[in-house]
């Protein structure tokens, strides 16, 4: 079985060049990956096993008189007894729907349930953490909750808000970066090798995205010496504040960090001294005196009621 060269479009003597192929290299990695972690997962429940058969043998103990190798088997035994139930559903799924589409509709399912929490500060706010669910809610009260954080969970990670980001996705993988979350608590449910959330399996896909870790310290060395008529506005909730630009002393520039706001801080939340001071700036800017409307509710409020639903500034982007 051979590839086709992604540089000629012609048939390549190598079946490694199947690696190169968008179609192709993303489903055996994600097959790789997923084999290797049940592998590694299963060995070092057989390990521990082991360990504690060695440990605990003496009188009164649960493994009293069970001989090492009897549990090692038990081990695997459980290891793979899912496989053994659910074996047949599952060969019926897979010939009933295309393999490289459930896999990509699992892997959508896992980034979203892993980025919940990152979403409902970055578009909501502190009300929304009375209605999280409790340690005993369903599997449909979970998913309900995650639902209505991403107003729809195909809007944070269907192919259309996707595609739409492609441009973005390209930047935050070679210059921009992203936040990182923790994922210790849920490694096993997804293996020791985590989710995989990386650059390559978003768009724009079979594309190279090097990394450049200079490119965001050389903007922000410019916006310290050479920043003017530069106004940087951040909410106090949003997680994206993390990274923030600030303007150099001495230069005709400022930042402003709304209070409580989250991702849709604008002038129009930031405190009334800031306003006015942004104001200020902007009219001697630009010749002209500015009126900055105020916007009394809280940003997450305001959004929840539609008073900024038609800002496509707003439009929800999914974090890389």
């Amino acid at each position: 079985m051979h590839g086709v060269d992604a540089r000629t479009g012609q048939p390549s003597p190598s079946q490694f060049a199947l690696l190169t192929q968008q179609r192709f290299a993303p489903f055996f990695w994600t097959q790789f990956f997923g084999a290797f972690n049940n592998n590694l997962f299963k060995n070092a429940l057989i390990v521990l096993v082991t360990y504690h058969a060695a440990r605990y043998a003496g009188e009164g103990s649960l493994f009293a008189g069970v001989e090492s190798g009897v549990l090692v088997n038990l081990a695997a035994g459980l290891f793979i007894l899912p496989f053994v139930l659910f074996s047949a559903t599952a060969g019926q799924i897979a010939d009933k729907y295309d393999q490289a589409s459930l896999i990509r509709a699992i892997k959508a399912f896992e980034i979203a349930v892993l980025e919940v929490h990152f979403a409902m500060w970055q578009y909501l706010d502190e009300s929304w953490c009375a209605a999280i669910p409790p340690p005993t809610a369903t599997a449909a009260e979970l998913f309900a909750f995650m639902d209505a954080v991403y107003g729809g969970a195909n809007q944070w990670v269907g192919d259309a808000g996707l595609d739409f980001y492609a441009p973005y996705y390209y930047q935050s993988a070679t210059q921009l970066g992203g936040p990182a979350y923790p994922e210790a608590h849920l490694l096993d449910l997804v293996g020791p090798g985590g989710i995989g959330d990386v650059p390559e399996i978003y768009p724009p896909l079979g594309v190279s995205k090097p990394w450049d870790p200079q490119a965001m310290r050389d903007v922000d060395a410019w916006v310290k010496a050479h920043g003017d008529r530069m106004i940087f506005v951040y909410g106090e909730r949003d997680p994206w504040s993390g990274g923030q630009f600030t303007p150099g002393p001495g230069r005709d520039a400022a930042k402003y960090v709304a209070p409580l706001a989250n991702h849709g801080a604008s002038l129009a939340v930031v405190t009334a001294p800031d306003q006015a001071d942004a104001g200020a700036r902007l009219s001697r800017w630009m010749g002209v005196p500015v009126a900055i409307p105020r916007l009394q509710a809280a940003p997450g409020a305001a959004r929840q009621a539609g008073v900024l639903a038609e800002d496509d500034l707003l439009r929800r982007r999914p974090r890389l």
